[in-house]
Formats: C-alpha cells, sequence, structure tokens
C-alpha cells in the first residue's frame, strides 16, 4: 500500500466515526503521529537531511503494511524513537510561552496514553 493512502484511510475513519471508544481514540493518535512525523520530515530536510531521511524512511515503511481497520496502528510507538522530530522541536522552543504550549500538548498525552497502560490496554 502507498504509505500516505495509510494516512488518508486513517483519517477518513477518525472523521467518519466507524470507529467507537478507545479504538476510535487511539487510531486519533497514531494518525496524528504519523502526520506529524511527515510533516516535520520534510521541515527537517532543510536543516539536517541525513536526519530527515532517517525520520522519513522510518515513518513511511510502517505505512506501507496497514492493516484494514487500523492503517496507522502503532504509529505512535514508531514515532516516538524517532529523536531527529525532538532535535528539532527542541530547536524551535525558544520562547517560555513555547515551553508551556508544548508542555500542555504533551503531559496530557503522557497521562492518557499512562492511563490506558494501567487499565491494561495495549497502548497504541
Amino acid at each position: 500500500m502507498f504509505p500516505l493512502v495509510a494516512v488518508f484511510d486513517a483519517a477518513k475513519l477518525a472523521v467518519t466515526g466507524h470507529l467507537h471508544g478507545v479504538s476510535a481514540l487511539m487510531n486519533l493518535i497514531n494518525t496524528v503521529a504519523a502526520i506529524w512525523a511527515l510533516v516535520l520530515g520534510v521541515l527537517l530536510w532543510r536543516w539536517n537531511a541525513a536526519g530527515a531521511a532517517f525520520v522519513l524512511v522510518s515513518a513511511l515503511v510502517p505505512l506501507t503494511s496497514a492493516i484494514d481497520g487500523m492503517p496507522t496502528i502503532s504509529m505512535a510507538r514508531y514515532v516516538v524513537v524517532l529523536f531527529p522530530l525532538f532535535v528539532l522541536l527542541a530547536r524551535w522552543i525558544t520562547t517560555r510561552w513555547m515551553q508551556v504550549l508544548t508542555t500542555m500538548l504533551f503531559v496530557p498525552a503522557n497521562i492518557l496514553l499512562t492511563m490506558l497502560f494501567v487499565r491494561w490496554y495495549w497502548v497504541i
């Protein structure tokens, strides 16, 4: 499967509401992680071509083997180890309000995933 088709299929599943409960939440998290990795991978190209190639290949390869019904399954797990993305994010965060905004995005996500883990859900 072409990698971007998997992202579009996952976004369509998130918008149409065919998934419910924890499955819908995990699909949304994985889809956002895949889109985030692809967009930042392209933006990283001007600053660090080798890091961008690493990010893009590492993000695109899992998307080529999408599963019907959950095309971006486990993408957050693959994206979290793409350290050049976080280096780029750290370079962009230069002011106090950007630090607060980043913290306000990542801390609730961490709490949510910890709650799922504690309740014995397969986290992402």
